[in-house]
């Protein structure tokens, strides 16, 4: 399998001791119990032994392929029956058997990490020191400071939020707008004139305390 070359090639290249991370997705198509537990099983025997592992839910999202492919499953996960197989695709797992993938991701996996986010689990080493992803805690930190480039991206600057088009059509769009822009006043995605286009978000002080709640409630 792919996961198992990767991980050979990482050895071969960073010796037994690398730093390397993974994730994992609950709820997906066809997952059984079983095959959950033999997934958390599988990625913490794997050697050098990843020293973060990240855990996810599948998220169906309307407007999707497997939006349309799962519009009846999801129906089904909110009335708590059991989604049925069709010939073409594989039923999503009851949000019975998603919740207890989670809760046993949590234990079965707190035995040689620390869970110190809502999706994030840490290789507690032999001097009992985790190994925390220091990207990932930028964003979880109160009022940490960001850039993100690309589609949808959003960055964080000074306590404001600044959210580029989601759509392909818009992005493009206002990239072209961005090069005609003559701010040259600091980084003209965020002058004043792109900020209606980029949908800036004010975080105000209601915001603000709603973010500080949300995030201590992920994280340890």
């Amino acid at each position: 399998a792919d996961i198992y070359d990767s991980v050979k090639m990482i050895a071969e290249v960073f010796g037994d001791d690398t730093n390397y991370s993974i994730d994992l997705i609950s709820g997906v198509p066809g997952l059984t119990l079983a095959g959950w537990t033999e997934a958390l099983h599988k990625a913490v025997s794997l050697r050098p032994k990843p020293r973060h592992i990240s855990v996810y839910d599948l998220q169906v999202e309307s407007g999707t392929t497997f939006g349309k492919w799962y519009a009846d499953n999801m129906e089904d996960r909110d009335d708590d029956v059991s989604p049925t197989t069709t010939s073409l695709h594989p039923s999503l797992p009851s949000a019975d058997d998603c919740a207890f993938m989670y809760r046993y991701a949590s234990g079965y996996l707190r035995a040689n990490y620390e869970h110190y986010e809502i999706s994030s689990y840490a290789l507690i080493d032999r001097n009992r020191k985790p190994h925390r992803s220091k990207h990932n805690q930028i964003y979880w930190e109160i009022g940490g400071n960001w850039y993100a480039v690309g589609l949808g991206a959003t960055s964080n600057v000074n306590g404001t939020r600044y959210s580029r088009p989601r759509a392909l059509s818009d992005y493009i769009r206002w990239t072209k707008d961005l090069g005609e822009d003559d701010d040259t006043n600091g980084l003209p995605w965020m002058s004043k004139s792109s900020e209606q286009d980029s949908d800036q978000i004010a975080a105000d002080e209601d915001d603000a305390l709603l973010d500080i709640i949300l995030t201590r409630l992920r994280t340890k």
